[in-house]
């Protein structure tokens, strides 16, 4: 079955962000309360029609009428799925919108240090390419360099941290 928005309206409400069942009849003994469970990546996943999907993912069709091949949360916070912080985006601004890895040793996106120049280095991702944008005396200055050219060239869809 091919989840439409008619389809998510007749069977679940909208209340800020999450999903709520109107329609008991596909689950006579689900809860009265929001729906979903959080998983391991951060995402609020749900069954519908004994399949798994990301309630962002429902919550956007839900308002717009159709599914995007990409889905992203403005703010960076998996589980805010509030309609506003929604947005349609393209694969490449959705990992434009990406916050720092918990492998980042900087404590700052785009920087890491050179151990032969004993230096900062701040690159970054442009259309599927690397840019090297110098080396720096400073993680500091390093990340100011990388938000810069971030704010230039991402946009709106620029995470700096």
């Amino acid at each position: 079955m091919v989840v439409s928005q008619s389809i998510l309206k007749n069977h679940l409400k909208y209340e800020d962000g999450s999903l709520y069942w109107i329609d008991f009849s596909i689950r006579p003994n689900a809860k009265k309360s929001a729906l979903g469970n959080v998983l391991p990546n951060g995402y609020v996943c749900m069954k519908f029609f004994k399949k798994t999907m990301y309630v962002h993912r429902l919550v956007f069709l839900y308002h717009h009428g159709y599914m995007p091949n990409f889905v992203d949360h403005i703010n960076g916070c998996k589980t805010d799925n509030r309609i506003e912080n929604l947005r349609d985006v393209t694969r490449c601004q959705n990992m434009m919108n990406v916050k720092k890895t918990s492998k980042n040793t900087s404590g700052y996106k785009g920087v890491s240090f050179n151990k032969k120049t004993n230096k900062w280095v701040a690159q970054i991702k442009l259309n599927k390419q690397h840019f090297y944008l110098g080396l720096f005396e400073s993680a500091e200055k390093a990340y100011e360099e990388y938000s810069r050219v971030a704010i230039e060239y991402h946009g709106e869809y620029a995470n700096l941290g």
